[in-house]
Order: structure tokens, then C-alpha cells, then sequence
């Protein structure tokens, strides 16, 4: 059999074992009473499941009711809780307002599950946010129900609690608080810089950048996706990007193993603006997931992202600058400026083929993010792979 045709066979294998669990879902319509079980949504949640999860070291503590407040689906279902206790549970401060991400219907388990992305976000909530001084929500329960997809997270509501506000490309991003990302940034490389825990042993979950993106190619259709995503957005990606998908492709993937092979640290690895937040001029991170590689995958993505065309170009160098000089003050090497700006330049593949594919998706993956919202990122991305000659970068 070819490795074509193995990829294939494994893709309608999870196709077919998860859309029988997301039909039989659908006509029993389970709730779920313990967190011995895995919810499949917020909706299938009941107070019985929110009293086991906040209230067991409460003595006579109970959840009596909540409600689902707001939210949103993309490539995960998004939702708000406001959650109501008796007496015992209210005197206990026990927490009022979460937020939950779910696995619940077929596109996002095809998306989230056989590509890993869902294993390394639980990864990161349970085994290292808690050993990290970073602005980023904490969890109160992630797990992942590999059978069926299931899989639930729940986390802090930044936004109630703490009165965060979520950025979109749309909201500008002025430079005291991209010198916040780029501080956060360093605030986790550094302490996992080539960290003794990131192995399989430690955390059996994680991988390498390379190895990440080859499952997530082997899971879906990533490298034609893309190739629709990059027709699709021809009008905002400059003219010299344009009839070189093959080179462009070849270029992202020798990025992605220049990331593998250096001196790993923790990485994000979705660092787009809508997963950050503002809480006064500080930035904080969210919808964590979980890889090890090179720290200008993260970098390159996040400034790329969050900055427009012009304050990118006039902000950039200074940044890397900072942020050399943050990753040695938070534990990591004193990098050599000239050798961060190569590795800058060369992992803004990795940013551009993440949105290029997004809105390329096919019929089988998630409405990941509105067009719109896609187009912006890729305008942004597609200019910086421009400026800064990433696909030459690659062979330097």
C-alpha cells in the first residue's frame, strides 16, 4: 500500500468511528453527571457535573444552577458559563463565571483530534501552566475522550472576572503592548528553554514542530487546503508570492524542520491575535496548545499577526531586540542578534500557511474564522514573507 493510500484509509477510518459517536450523541442526548465522564459540550453538562468538578472539597456544597452566557464555534465550540451554588458553595467563593471549549461536532473532532492539537492543549493546562508566571487563563478541567472525540476544557473567564478584553485584527495594537507579547513570550521560553521535561517520557503528548505538522498532514488535506486557501486570498498576497505554491510549500517545510532541529524550548504554535488579550496595557495568552521547537515560530507569528504592515516595518528589529534580551533576563541564552533576525525571517512560513489553510479549509473541516478575519491575517503575513524573503531565508 501506498503512503498515499495508508493516509487515506486512516483518514476515513476517523471519519466514519467519529461520526458514529456524533450520531449516536445526537439521538440519545446525554448528559453527563461526573467527571469521570467526558462532556461532549456545554450543553451536555448538568449541575451534578459542575458539583463534582468545583464543589468536592466543600462539605455540603452543591451547584444549583447555571447558565450559558455567550459564546461562539470555529474550529472548537466556545462557551461562557455563569454558575449559581447554595449557601454552602457561595460562602466557599467557589468560582461564579468559566469558560469552556468543546470538542462537539464532527468537523471540530476531525480538526482537533487525529492531528494531536487538542492532546497538547490539555498537555499544557494540567502538566505547565501551573509552573508558569504568565498572564494566560488557568484550567479547571481539560480532558480528551479519544474514542469519540469528546474532549472539554474548562478555564477561567478572563473576560468576567478580570475584565479582559479579546483582540481581533481589527483592534490596533500599539507598541507598548507588543513589547508586552513579546515579554510574555520570553516569559515562557525562557524557563523551557531545551528544559530536560520536554521529552516523550515527561510529556508523552508532545512533539516537535515537524512532527506536528506531519500529522496534522497526514490527519487532513493541509498542503491542497492551503493551496485553496492561497487561490482564494490571491487579492491580498503580493504578486511575487503568487503561481509558486509548490516552492512556497517546500519552503514552509524546511522552516518547520530548521524549528525541529535547534534548540528546542515550549512553544504556543497559534499565536494569531485572536488569542490574545488586554487586560490594561498588558497582554495576556490564550487557547494554548503545546510543541517544541525553535522560539521564532512563536515570535514571527505573534508580531505578524497582531501588527499592521507599517508598524510591523517600523517596529520589528527593535522587537527582536527586546525580545533577546527578555528571553536572557527570563533564563534562556543571550541570543546573537543576526542569527534571531535569520531565524525571524525564516518561520514566517509557518504563520502564513497556518491562515492560508484556514481559509482553504474543505468541506469536511470547521468554519475556523469569518473571511474577513482571515484575509487580514494573510495580508499581513503574506507582506512580511515578502519583506523579509522567507523562502530565500530557508536556505541561508
Amino acid at each position: 500500500m501506498s503512503l498515499k493510500s495508508a493516509v487515506d484509509l486512516k483518514r476515513l477510518s476517523n471519519l466514519v468511528r467519529l461520526s458514529a459517536h456524533v450520531g449516536w450523541e445526537q439521538v440519545s442526548r446525554p448528559k453527563y453527571t461526573s467527571t469521570l465522564q467526558v462532556p461532549s459540550s456545554a450543553e451536555t453538562l448538568t449541575p451534578e457535573w459542575l458539583t463534582d468538578l468545583f464543589c468536592r472539597e466543600v462539605p455540603g456544597a452543591e451547584v444549583v444552577g447555571f447558565d450559558r452566557v455567550g459564546g461562539s464555534d470555529g474550529t472548537s465550540s466556545r462557551r461562557a458559563l455563569r454558575i449559581q451554588y447554595n449557601r454552602a458553595g457561595e460562602d466557599a467563593d467557589l468560582p461564579t463565571r468559566v469558560f469552556t471549549k468543546s470538542a462537539k461536532s464532527l468537523r471540530s473532532r476531525l480538526t482537533l483530534g487525529p492531528g494531536g492539537k487538542i492532546d497538547n492543549e490539555i498537555g499544557f493546562y494540567l502538566s505547565v501552566r501551573p509552573k508558569l508566571d504568565i498572564e494566560a487563563p488557568r484550567a479547571w478541567y481539560a480532558a480528551h475522550h479519544r474514542p469519540s472525540g469528546r474532549a472539554l476544557i474548562v478555564l477561567d473567564d478572563v473576560a468576567a472576572q478580570r475584565d479582559a478584553d479579546f483582540y481581533d485584527p481589527f483592534h490596533h495594537v500599539n507598541r507598548e503592548q507588543a513589547e508586552s507579547m513579546v515579554r510574555l513570550m520570553a516569559g515562557y521560553h525562557g524557563p523551557m528553554w531545551n528544559n530536560p521535561t520536554l521529552n516523550r517520557q515527561e510529556f508523552p503528548w508532545l512533539r516537535s514542530t515537524f512532527e506536528y505538522q506531519t500529522g496534522l498532514n497526514q490527519a487532513i488535506p493541509f498542503e491542497q487546503n492551503s493551496a485553496n486557501g492561497i487561490a482564494r486570498a490571491a487579492s491580498v498576497i503580493p504578486d511575487e508570492l503568487l503561481g509558486r505554491d509548490q516552492e512556497l510549500w517546500n519552503a514552509h517545510m524546511r522552516a518547520i524542520e530548521i524549528s525541529s532541529k535547534e534548540t528546542p524550548t515550549m512553544l504556543h504554535w497559534d499565536m494569531h491575535i485572536g488569542n490574545w488579550y488586554a487586560i490594561g496595557s498588558e497582554m495576556g495568552l490564550s487557547d494554548w496548545g503545546m510543541v517544541k521547537g525553535q522560539w521564532a515560530g512563536d515570535v514571527s507569528y505573534a508580531l505578524s499577526s497582531a501588527l499592521t504592515v507599517e508598524d510591523r516595518r517600523a517596529w520589528e528589529e527593535d522587537l527582536i531586540k527586546l525580545y533577546v534580551a527578555e528571553l536572557a533576563n527570563h533564563g534562556g541564552p543571550l541570543l546573537d542578534f543576526d542569527k534571531a533576525w535569520l531565524a525571524y525571517r525564516q518561520q514566517m512560513l509557518h504563520a502564513f500557511y497556518f491562515w492560508v489553510y484556514t481559509i482553504g479549509a474543505g468541506a469536511l473541516q470547521p468554519n475556523m474564522q469569518p473571511d474577513d478575519i482571515s484575509l487580514v491575517n494573510i495580508e499581513r503575513m503574506a507582506s512580511a514573507v515578502a519583506d523579509l524573503k522567507s523562502v530565500a531565508a530557508v536556505d541561508e
